[in-house]
């Protein structure tokens, strides 16, 4: 996850796919059995809207219901944005952390209130929201992901990071009773999420708790459980939604000077039923039109970058 570039991610959806960069690409030149992923990393919104051009269909076999010609219309036009648009539009707002205790970093909050300005303008409706689930609810994914890890193939297991065997190992410890209740718990934690955001059409949180993370700070081969447990603080809404399911984009909007050097602090828009795609592209085209963030630069050899604001 970054808060450098627009990123749209999801879980067990009907677009899903891995980072791509450029122009449109021919769908049926594109495997989507190794495209179900990461999601979209962009640079613009008309670049998500181009890795959605590869990704986006469905093919035999496929749970989800079928893609219309409509909606992919909708989902790859850009709209003309306006107030109307977003006039009753029911925003959650959430910025306390859903996955571990921490901190969460002033700036990230900065953020947040500087998309809260931009949708007041547009008459969207905000109302700050409490967590829907606690952290404690939250390890209930941790078997899934722990077995998720275990049944990847590794020819060579030393050539992992220490947090990476550290999963491995949890996960050959679990049973397949394990995994079924852990499956039944996560389904749980989603349909809590789905109640408490019912009458709500997006959640907006942060993207990141804390600055970009150093890797220094991020990895630590010595104790891979404080590693994880760090990652999560770094992150502490965004995985909860692969839980829940729904699209999410994150949004490059804010950036403060962190020890010198400018650093972005992003905002997460995060679905609340199937199918919000669309919704979620234009809000986030109308926060790049109104308060557009600057692209990357080349960094200079020797020296951290630091974009313009």
């Amino acid at each position: 996850m970054t808060t450098q570039y627009p990123h749209i991610h999801r879980r067990n959806a009907t677009f899903t796919g891995r980072d791509v960069e450029g122009d449109s690409l021919d769908l049926g030149a594109v495997d989507l059995a190794k495209a179900v992923r990461h999601g979209v990393l962009a640079r613009t919104v008309e670049d998500l809207r181009a890795g959605f051009s590869i990704i986006a269909g469905t093919r035999p076999g496929d749970w989800y219901p079928q893609v219309s010609w409509q909606m992919l219309q909708e989902l790859f036009n850009s709209a003309d944005i306006n107030s109307a648009f977003f006039d009753g539009l029911k925003i959650a707002v959430l910025t306390e952390s859903l996955n571990v205790e921490t901190d969460i970093h002033p700036a990230s909050f900065a953020a947040v209130e500087r998309a809260k300005a931009l949708f007041r303008e547009v008459e969207a409706r905000l109302l700050t929201v409490p967590a829907p689930i606690t952290h404690k609810d939250w390890l209930a994914f941790m078997p899934i992901w722990q077995a998720g890890a275990a049944s990847i193939p590794v020819s060579d297991e030393e050539k992992l990071t220490t947090m990476s065997r550290w999963l491995r190992a949890k996960g050959r410890e679990l049973s397949g009773k394990d995994v079924i209740m852990a499956q039944g718990a996560v389904q749980k934690i989603a349909r809590t999420m789905g109640q408490a955001f019912e009458e709500y059409d997006v959640v907006l949180t942060p993207s990141l708790g804390t600055p970009p993370a150093h890797p220094e700070w991020v990895r630590l081969p010595e104790n891979p459980e404080e590693d994880f447990r760090r990652q999560c603080a770094v992150s502490p809404w965004t995985s909860s939604w692969n839980i829940f399911g729904p699209a999410a984009i994150t949004v490059p909007l804010h950036r403060e000077k962190i020890d010198g050097i400018t650093l972005p602090f992003g905002i997460h828009l995060a679905g609340t039923r199937p199918g919000q795609e669309a919704l979620l592209l234009k809000m986030a085209e109308y926060l790049e039109k109104v308060d557009p963030w600057p692209h990357i630069t080349v960094p200079t050899k020797g020296k951290g970058v630091a974009p313009s604001s």
